[in-house]
């Protein structure tokens, strides 16, 4: 941890002034230096006939005032390079004019300690009497400061801002915009779910160590990172709820930053602009849409047909794509999970340009399966929510039937995944393309076995088919 503390003098040069009775002056100094005062004190030379007609007061930047001297000296004359100083022996009140040496002010100067030096400074002298009048010549300002490094991220991006794979690459710019260097420190890479960033609630992905960073430097680096699936789709879930396609409900968005010097390790001057300071500052929006899977930027029933054609499936290259959970197996879980979600579109506010999606391996499958489709979900509570399914009730049985397009009662089902009994609610949308803008669903009176031919399905049971795509999320009847 790198600590300087800095002598700083600095005289005014708006001098001299002429002090009229009844009147007051303003004299001011800059400060360009940044740090914290440890030390501060005051000379000044005031050519006077009475001093105690006169007030003098110091104004900080921060708009801080400590009384310096008031009415003091009788009917003497004259401060002659009188210096201010909270360490001076004898009090200002107790002097005599002409007043020359050191003197504690009226007021302790220690009132400024720890605010910052950077700024305006002002000495105000009041002329309180009819009479006498005087000029102030000259004064300077003596601190001891305090400097310290003061890092902050200037720039971050994720290379694609929609995650598709345990790997992400991230790169960012750190500065250090005081000239005193930073000593060693730590980069925490977070995902949040939020822009909050640093909180408790967020998941450090990795920490990168860096030596030190000398004094009004920057420096650029990158990451590859790998990502825990499982925990980023438990993000991606409460991030994007079901049963919201009605109201056109994108996909969440999760924010990718860092936060500097977590352990704090490094004494800075701002300690405030270490995270959170905004987009493509210190982090970057992002979005993981697994439910997507043909890569259309729509979740669609063919999305979910695609997972319900690997059920139970543990083969490494199809659970890449459809092991939506990342337990290792294709489950019921993982194509409910879709199927909340259909009609959910992705959100392309967060990219930073036109990003171009790569195909899908399975979205060949899509042009296979131009026809409608019959999803059947079968558990032991038929009549639930179907949001409460998502983990904690999956259905014993997913079964998807393609019907031959254009399908008629009297045609034949053709079976993609085997059936069983107990169907709690089947969908017959007209066709993939349609499914989510218009579709249809049909509510059986009793649990029954799907056939391989439509027999046992009269017209009676197709009357039941009624207009405008299933809310989802709303308590399935049976």
């Amino acid at each position: 941890m790198a600590v300087v503390d800095v002598p700083l003098e600095i005289a005014a040069g708006d001098l001299p002034q002429t002090i009229d009775h009844l009147a007051m002056v303003r004299s001011q100094v800059e400060v360009h230096e940044v740090g914290r005062l440890v030390d501060v004190q005051v000379t000044l030379d005031i050519d006077h006939t009475f001093t105690a007609d006169l007030t003098a007061t110091l104004i900080g930047p921060s708009g801080i005032e400590v009384e310096l001297f008031r009415a003091v000296g009788g009917n003497g004359d004259d401060f002659l390079m009188t210096t201010f100083s909270d360490h001076a022996e004898q009090a200002i009140e107790t002097g005599q004019a002409p007043f020359v040496g050191s003197f504690r002010p009226a007021e302790a100067l220690a009132r400024l300690i720890g605010s910052e030096v950077t700024g305006m400074w002002t000495l105000e002298i009041e002329d309180h009497s009819p009479f006498d009048e005087g000029i102030l010549g000259s004064w300077t300002l003596q601190t001891l400061v305090r400097q310290q490094p003061d890092l902050t991220a200037t720039a971050f991006d994720v290379a694609a801002d929609l995650l598709q794979s345990e790997e992400v690459t991230v790169d960012w710019t750190l500065e250090n915009l005081l000239s005193t260097a930073a000593g060693p420190f730590q980069v925490a890479v977070v995902l949040s779910a939020d822009e909050m960033i640093g909180d408790a609630e967020d998941w450090t992905l990795a920490q990168v160590d860096y030596a030190g960073l000398e004094g009004q430097t920057s420096l650029n680096d990158s990451t590859t990172l790998m990502l825990d699936l499982p925990r980023l789709y438990a993000m991606a879930l409460q991030a994007t709820p079901p049963g919201r396609s009605g109201t056109e409900q994108v996909s969440g968005r999760l924010h990718l930053g860092i936060v500097i010097d977590p352990l704090n390790e490094v004494a800075e001057a701002d300690e405030t602009n270490n995270a959170g300071q905004g987009q493509g500052i210190d982090f970057d929006q992002v979005t993981y849409f697994p439910w997507d899977l043909d890569g259309d930027r729509v979740v669609e029933l063919s999305d979910a047909m695609l997972v319900a054609q690997h059920l139970g499936t543990t083969d490494p290259a199809d659970l890449q794509m459809v092991d939506l959970n990342g337990d290792g197996l294709v489950s019921p879980t993982d194509v409910i999970a879709v199927f909340n979600r259909v009609g959910y579109r992705l959100d392309e506010s967060v990219f930073d340009d036109q990003t171009v999606l790569p195909r899908s391996p399975l979205a060949h499958l899509v042009e296979l399966h131009r026809a409608p489709i019959l999803v059947s979900l079968r558990g032991s509570q038929p009549a639930q929510a179907l949001g409460s399914m998502e983990a904690e009730s999956p259905a014993t049985a997913f079964s998807v039937v393609v019907l031959p397009a254009p399908w008629r009662p009297d045609e034949s089902f053709r079976t993609v995944q085997p059936l069983s009994n107990r169907q709690a609610w089947s969908a017959f949308p007209r066709s993939v393309d349609e499914v989510h803008t218009h579709a249809r669903h049909w509510w059986p009176r009793q649990s029954w076995n799907v056939p391989t031919t439509h027999e046992g399905i009269g017209d009676a049971d197709a009357a039941e088919l009624v207009d405008d795509w299933l809310e989802l999320g709303t308590v399935l009847k049976p």
